[in-house]
């Protein structure tokens, strides 16, 4: 399972339109409406190749709750984090000689506790740590206690090359300790 996170996910309206000349009126030929944002954007690929992926993201408004719809249709799991402002809606405009003008909105600013709550979701949401040492070397104890950090509390050894034992110098033990 891929878990990915969306502090800032959208509703994509593109339009198709035969030209864009300013200042005039433009008669779109045709119009599709996606789930966006970075992590929505890994999500949906993730699900194109056929693996299970979860999208953690805040979501508001009429918006929100159709980019959660539209990700649902395209069979990702969405787990949302429920915020006071309406998730932003961008705009592009797709000229049919191929160029793009694209209008992204900022997207509603979230407060202490949304972010508090978007950071908790991703951490229920998170899987146990297996297969990679990075992950069971930095998930062990994620994040500090007492603490809202998106750092690990510790980083796997440097390796100069697969077949060259790790310098203790350059990482620190987690409590748990990696296996390697």
């Amino acid at each position: 399972m891929i878990l990915t996170i969306t502090p800032n996910p959208s509703l994509d309206r593109t339009y198709e339109v035969p030209s864009l000349d300013r200042g005039e009126v433009v008669r779109a030929t045709g119009e599709r409406v996606d789930p966006g944002g970075k992590g929505v954007n890994v999500s949906r690929a993730v699900s194109a190749a056929g693996r299970r992926t979860v999208a953690v993201l805040p979501l508001g408004g009429a918006p929100g709750a159709l980019v959660a719809d539209l990700l649902d249709a395209q069979g990702i799991e969405v787990a949302p984090v429920p915020v006071a402002g309406a998730t932003r809606s961008n705009i592009a405009l797709a000229e049919a000689d191929g160029v793009l003008t694209k209008i992204n909105a900022p997207g509603p600013e979230l407060t202490a506790g949304e972010r508090e709550l978007l950071l908790d979701t991703v951490l229920r949401q998170a899987p146990a740590p297996t297969g990679s040492p990075a992950a069971a070397a930095c998930r062990a104890d994620w994040p500090r206690p007492g603490t809202r950090t998106w750092s690990p509390v510790c980083t796997p050894p440097a390796y100069a090359s697969p077949w060259t034992p790790p310098d203790p110098r350059s990482s620190r033990p987690c409590a748990s300790g990696p296996t390697w």
